[in-house]
């Protein structure tokens, strides 16, 4: 979709511009571009929607209503001017007409955009076209953990399991015993089963790197006391004898509600 509601700095090439650029999303994408319009409360509004009506009209291209939200009610007008600040690397007080003229850019009622857009009744059929058409709902919205380099290991599971079992024969020199063989292989299942394991490479870069500049740092929590903490660590993390008996792993590697709910405090 085409947004036609360009700043008043834009909006003369705007009117160049915009019906090539309608011509080749529609040859590319046919049946599924619209040219979005919506008040900007400049004092050019009536002559920017007839124009843009005009465009979409020229180019058979549905008009579609909107409102270019950018927050859902007025009073987060403050934060959004923050977050522009943040993006425009500046401050509020040099920010000027980078930030927006109002703090109209809010989710409004239907019967606000049906005034505002009275006009243009087929603009707001246009909408509710496109609304029916969208399954996305934001129940699918979930936190993604940032992608961690994994070198040349396929995915970073692959990446922890090999650095565990390779600090484990270091932990063991005379051979890793069967318990914490077992113990490690459980606790990789529970990391691969919750997705955990791009977080603990973050932790094991975090210290590794904390260890060569000799700055002292420690974990903490369920997770820290785990045999697979206990192998990643630094050689000059911890003494090179076992930290958990078979009780002690098996009770920070349980998947109760607790376990994870101390575990997620302690995850970004």
């Amino acid at each position: 979709m085409t947004d036609g509601s360009t700043t008043p700095e834009k909006e003369r090439t705007a009117a160049v511009d915009l019906p090539a650029t309608l011509a080749a999303l529609d040859a590319a994408f046919p049946g599924n571009v619209r040219l979005m319009a919506s008040c900007s409360y400049t004092g050019s509004d009536a002559r920017r929607l007839t124009r843009l009506a005009r465009i979409a009209e020229a180019g058979d291209i549905p008009l579609m209503a909107t409102n270019d939200v950018h927050y859902h009610v007025p009073e987060r007008r403050p934060l959004q001017d923050v977050v522009t600040c943040v993006r425009e690397k500046t401050t509020l007080r040099e920010a000027g007409f980078r930030l927006a003229a109002n703090a109209e850019r809010h989710l409004k009622s239907p019967e606000e955009m049906a005034r505002l857009f009275r006009k243009y009744p087929e603009a707001l059929a246009e909408t509710m076209r496109v609304m029916k058409r969208i399954n996305f709902s934001l129940d699918e919205l979930q936190y993604q953990y940032p992608d961690e380099p994994t070198g040349a290991f396929a995915s970073p599971q692959e990446a922890l399991a090999h650095l565990a079992e390779e600090g484990a024969r270091f932990r063991y020199p005379e051979g890793v015993p069967d318990r914490v063989h077992k113990t490690l292989a459980k606790e990789l299942k529970i990391i691969e089963g919750r997705g955990y394991a791009p977080y603990f490479l973050t932790v094991h870069d975090i210290v590794r790197y904390a260890r060569s500049q000799d700055i002292l740092c420690q974990g903490r929590g369920s997770a820290a006391n785990s045999v697979v903490c206990y192998c990643l660590a630094s050689p000059r993390s911890i003494p090179a004898t076992p930290i958990c008996s078979s009780s002690v792993s098996s009770r920070r590697t349980a998947t109760s509600r607790r376990y994870r709910r101390r575990f997620r405090a302690r995850t970004p």
